[in-house]
């Protein structure tokens, strides 16, 4: 079984948009995947990594519950499923995650091996972000200055069209929304909520800003209490990446499932503990800061 650890000193925000556009490249040259299920394989991938049992490698023991018989897709799809399942994500949310990595395992040209290559598209991905880019991502030491993700997600729709600017999507680049957490002055201790998620471009960013502003290092304000960083997204595909990248942050994730404009939208996010100082008869969630993007082009 094989430990994937954050790697040290994994790169700069420039190497890791480098190994982006690589792997945008590949998927498009030896995958022949359409544009719009690039940034959710990458998702995928970046899960199953999550799951120290996960492996590809033939010569390597897998962990139990793997078969080796099995393509390198359904192997990524077992690792994420455990792994979803080990955080203790609601069954919703697994079912939506699941729903959207399904190609992973059913589509047969990313899990056949390519010629130049020399192992699957799948295989060679999983390569690539394991040594270029997981680190990056998920080392708690710092804030990645850029949503990885958001960024495959703009350059995959830019070179494939797709239905995001028919749905209103337009993510946000990061000196942006870094500069709008920096504007509504995000501290430790806040409770964020971005309510048009997207990627989760907003809630990075506010981590960073929070984490910036903290000269001790620490996690939690002076009230001894964590940022905690919320979202709500529509989209299932968007909410998908906007959940993987809290869970390779926090390993935990709370983005939820649905739109800011239902009638019941306060019930989305469960009570939490009231910071000192405010109401406690108060059922509904509190957010002390909001930051969004609000979507474009929707009738309501």
């Amino acid at each position: 079984m094989t430990q994937h650890k954050p790697l040290t000193g994994s790169g700069s925000q420039e190497e890791a948009l480098e190994a982006a556009q690589e792997l945008l490249s590949g998927m498009r040259h030896y995958g022949h995947l359409e544009a719009a299920k690039q940034p959710t394989l990458v998702a995928a991938v970046l899960l199953a990594l999550s799951n120290p049992d996960f492996t590809l490698d033939q010569d390597v023991e897998a962990g139990e519950g793997y078969d080796s018989n099995v393509s390198d897709g359904e192997k990524i799809c077992q690792a994420v499923h455990k792994y979803l399942e080990s955080v203790n994500l609601p069954n919703g949310t697994i079912s939506v995650m699941m729903e959207q990595f399904s190609f992973v395992k059913s589509n047969t040209r990313i899990n056949r091996v390519d010629g130049q290559l020399g192992e699957s598209t799948i295989s060679w991905v999983t390569r690539v972000i394991r040594e270029r880019l997981y680190g990056y991502m998920t080392d708690k030491n710092s804030i990645p200055a850029v949503d990885v993700l958001g960024y495959l997600y703009r350059e995959s729709a830019a070179t494939g069209g797709g239905d995001g600017l028919a749905l209103g999507i337009v993510l946000t680049p990061a000196h942006v929304s870094t500069l709008m957490a920096e504007l509504v002055s995000v501290t430790p201790g806040d409770v964020v909520l971005d309510p048009t998620a997207g990627t989760g471009s907003f809630l990075l960013a506010a981590e960073k800003v929070a984490r910036e502003r903290d000269h001790n290092s620490s996690p939690l304000n002076s009230n001894g209490l964590a940022p905690v960083f919320c979202g709500i997204e529509l989209q299932d595909k968007l909410f998908t990446l906007a959940t993987t990248n809290m869970l390779l942050r926090h390993g935990s994730s709370n983005v939820v499932h649905g739109s800011i404009f239902d009638p019941d939208a306060e019930s989305l996010f469960p009570p939490c503990v009231p910071k000192q100082g405010k109401e406690v008869n108060n059922p509904a969630r509190k957010f002390d800061k909001m930051l969004l993007n609000p979507p474009h082009g929707l009738a309501k």
